[in-house]
């Protein structure tokens, strides 16, 4: 963490208030995959920050019957070798009964295929869909409290729900998913601390482990319940995400800290606020052109 490059989005886009709004829906070898939010639709774009090189794909039209809001996924089919693009919608179909509808792309193609069934809700309508293991994953929202992780696979497109952690009866109010050592990852918010579980055996849900904890501290600058780890170096040092409060509460932006979970130290390297509407996302450096996965009819 000694060396940052400063990247800019590839194009512009305004959010209603004036503030660039680019919602990051995921990365995949080295590919990421930005939504610029419209009126009732949603611009694509495909982007590697290595070489800087873009492209534009096509919209996503917002069902006229749906929320103003869809969430997006980004992942790659290794058996036919395309990259797809999971959106899913929602309805509200009486009081607290919501339904949702899921379209997908194959990237490269002019067109969205509807998906059969129903897909759970995702708890954040905001947050982005978690790539591993060719599956696309985001946590299900449900009122009687049995949140499970839904697996979306990019391959059959179909999903499964997996269990969560066994957190031997510790009380966890909420839960964020992340991705750590090409592992999915649970950060489970506690009244006390925050753990950080990695399933080591993708779809075995025996395979949960206790990586680490994060105590509270009064102290903290930082607010716990918006925290969630981005990277694991090979130190054992983690790469975190906060949401810091300032000015007396009145000022949020995003933080990115180093926490060394061995000797409980926490350090935010010289990097500049990300703001409040940007989430951090890990991407890898690839040479793949996101031009070479279109046609040129596109």
């Amino acid at each position: 963490m000694s060396k940052f490059t400063k990247q800019d989005f590839p194009y512009d886009g305004k959010h209603f208030k004036g503030e660039s709004y680019h919602n990051i829906v995921g990365s995949c070898n080295g590919i990421i995959c930005l939504a610029l939010a419209l009126p009732r639709r949603s611009e694509l774009v495909l982007w590697n920050p290595t070489i800087r090189k873009f492209k534009r794909l096509l919209y996503f039209e917002t069902p006229s019957d749906a929320y103003d809001s869809t969430l997006f996924g980004f992942g790659y089919d290794h058996i036919i070798d395309v990259y797809k693009i999971l959106a899913v919608s929602f309805y509200r179909c009486g009081k607290n009964i919501f339904k949702t509808q899921a379209r997908v792309n194959t990237v490269g193609t002019n067109s969205w295929r509807m998906i059969h069934g129903e897909l759970p809700l995702s708890i954040g309508r905001y947050e982005s869909m978690k790539f591993v293991r060719g599956a696309l994953n985001w946590i299900a929202y449900r009122f009687e409290g049995d949140n499970s992780v839904i697996s979306f696979d990019l391959v059959n497109e179909s999903c499964r729900e997996l269990l969560q952690p066994d957190y031997g009866g510790e009380s966890v109010p909420a839960v964020i998913l992340s991705v750590l050592r090409d592992c999915l990852c649970i950060f489970a918010l506690t009244h006390q601390f925050s753990s950080v579980w990695l399933m080591k055996e993708y779809g075995n849900e025996e395979s949960w482990t206790k990586l680490f904890h994060v105590p509270y501290m009064e102290e903290d600058p930082f607010h716990p319940f918006h925290g969630k780890p981005l990277w694991i170096f090979e130190d054992d040092k983690v790469l975190m995400e906060y949401t810091s409060l300032q000015n007396r509460n009145t000022s949020i932006s995003k933080v990115l800290a180093i926490y060394d979970f061995k000797s409980g130290i926490i350090k935010c390297p010289n990097i500049s606020k990300a703001g409040v509407w940007n989430d951090p996302e890990v991407c890898t450096e690839s040479l793949i052109s996101p031009e070479s996965l279109i046609s040129p009819d596109f």
